[in-house]
């Protein structure tokens, strides 16, 4: 015996698509799944460890303010990681002080995503684990 489930319209008994797709990627040294209806997921590997310029074009991509651009620029240069990959003190003051922009509107960001990016971004630029 052979079963093939179909979803089938009551209404006019006709088969019925609902549009879900299923789809994996694997991305890099990490799996990413969804399932379910409709679902988009986008993924994009920040790969540009100590490239200065990349960092600079994430960061202005996501409208940090010049002056903030070139002053964590200047620190990633000077400042590095501690042997547990944490960030060093002015690049956590300077992540800080643009969460503190966020929340006073001087930067069009909610303050929780900002936090998120601007570590990333900089734990991209030393090649750490986000």
């Amino acid at each position: 015996m052979r079963f093939v489930l179909k979803k089938i319209n009551l209404a006019t008994m006709e088969e019925y698509n609902s549009g879900n797709n299923y789809n994996l990627s694997v991305t890099g040294q990490n799996n990413v799944v969804t399932a379910g209806s409709n679902n988009q997921v986008e993924v994009s590997l920040l790969q540009w460890k100590g490239d200065v310029g990349k960092l600079k074009a994430a960061l202005a991509d996501k409208h940090v303010p010049t002056e903030d651009i070139e002053e964590i620029t200047a620190i990633v240069q000077q400042e590095k990681p501690n042997e547990n990959g944490i960030l060093p003190t002015k690049a956590e003051s300077w992540i800080n002080r643009m969460i503190k922009k966020a929340l006073d509107g001087g930067w069009d960001i909610t303050a929780h995503t900002a936090g998120h990016l601007l570590a990333g971004f900089i734990k991209s630029y030393y090649g750490l684990p986000g």
